[in-house]
C-alpha cells in the first residue's frame, strides 16, 4: 500500500499469450493451386447454437459437427452464426451460409 493508503498498483494480468490466429479468408482468396485441390463439398443447411455441441452443418447431405473431416484432408473447423470455417491442410477459409 502507498502512503495515501491506496493499494499499490497491480500489474493487470495480460491475456494468456497465444499465437495470433491466422485471419480466415474466403475460399477465393486462397492460392489458386490450393483452391483447385480442395475437395468440392455442398453445404445444404445448418443449425447454429451458442452451445458448440449442438451446432450442425449439412455437408453433402450428411450432418456434420465441428472437428469432423468432411472430405479427405478437409475438416469442418468451426461453425459461426453466419459462416463455417474449414481447414484444408492448414489453409483456413470460410464459407458463408
Amino acid at each position: 500500500a502507498s502512503a495515501s493508503g491506496a493499494p499499490a498498483p497491480v500489474q493487470a494480468a495480460a491475456p494468456a499469450a497465444r499465437p495470433a490466429e491466422e485471419p480466415v479468408v474466403n475460399l477465393r482468396e486462397l492460392p489458386e493451386p490450393i483452391q483447385r485441390s480442395i475437395p468440392p463439398v455442398t453445404v445444404g443447411g445448418y443449425i447454429y447454437s451458442k452451445n458448440a455441441a449442438d451446432r450442425l452443418l449439412l455437408v453433402d447431405k450428411v450432418l456434420r459437427r465441428e472437428g469432423d473431416e468432411v472430405a479427405p484432408g478437409l475438416t469442418l473447423e468451426k461453425l459461426q452464426p453466419k459462416e463455417a470455417v474449414f481447414n484444408f491442410k492448414g489453409y483456413r477459409y470460410r464459407v458463408p451460409y
